[in-house]
C-alpha cells in the first residue's frame, strides 16, 4: 500500500496558462472588479446604516425645539394679544383726545362773544364747521353776537342761517348760525 501523504493539497484553478488567454484576463479583471464595487456598496451601506441613527438623533432634537418654541409662542400668545388690544385702545384714546382739544377751543371761543341776555339752545361742532342755536330778545342782540364771531380770528364765514320767533309764543326769536373754524385754529 502506498504510503499516505500527511498534507495533501487539492488545487481546483486552472494551473495552466491561465493569465496568457485574453478571456482570462477579462475575467480575472471583472472579478477584482466587481470584488472593489461590492466592498465599496458594502461600506457605503455601512455609512447609510451608521447615519440614521444620527440622522434619528438631530430630528428628535429638532423636533423637541420645536414643541418647545411652539409652547413659548402659545404661552406669549395671549399677552401679545392683549398688548396689541392695548395699543389699539391708547391710540383711539389719543385720536380722542388730540381731537377733543378743538371742539373745547371752539367751544371757548363762542362763550367768549355771547352777548348778555342770550341763550345758546345747541351747538353741534363738525371737523370744519360749527352750527349754533339760540334764544334772544331782540334782533340787536343777534346782530352783536354775528359781529363778536366775525371779529374772532378763530372763526370765518359766520352767516345767519335762520331768524324766527319763539314757538311758544313769548317775545323772543329764535335763530341758527353757521361758523366754519378758521385753519390756523385747528393746528
Amino acid at each position: 500500500m502506498p504510503a499516505r501523504r500527511k498534507n495533501p493539497k487539492i488545487n481546483l484553478l486552472y494551473q495552466g496558462d491561465y493569465q496568457t488567454t485574453s478571456g482570462s484576463r477579462i475575467v480575472s479583471w471583472l472579478l477584482s472588479t466587481f470584488r472593489v464595487i461590492v466592498i465599496i456598496t458594502e461600506i457605503v451601506v455601512v455609512a447609510a446604516f451608521a447615519s440614521r441613527f444620527w440622522l434619528d438623533m438631530k430630528n428628535n432634537d429638532l423636533d423637541e425645539k420645536l414643541q418647545q418654541k411652539t409652547a413659548v409662542i402659545e404661552a406669549s400668545g395671549k399677552f401679545e394679544k392683549d398688548f396689541r388690544d392695548i395699543q389699539n385702545r391708547l391710540r383711539m384714546f389719543s385720536n380722542l383726545t388730540a381731537k377733543a382739544s378743538i371742539p373745547s377751543d371752539v367751544l371757548d371761543n363762542i362763550s367768549v362773544n355771547i352777548p348778555d341776555d342770550m341763550l345758546l339752545t345747541s351747538v353741534r361742532i363738525g371737523e370744519k364747521s360749527t352750527e349754533i342755536e339760540g334764544i334772544s330778545p331782540s334782533e340787536k342782540k343777534i346782530q352783536q353776537f354775528v359781529t363778536n364771531l366775525m371779529n374772532d380770528k378763530d372763526f370765518e364765514n359766520v352767516q345767519i342761517r335762520e331768524v324766527s320767533t319763539d314757538k311758544q309764543g313769548l317775545s323772543l326769536l329764535t335763530f341758527k348760525i353757521s361758523v366754519e373754524i378758521a385753519k390756523e385754529s385747528e393746528e
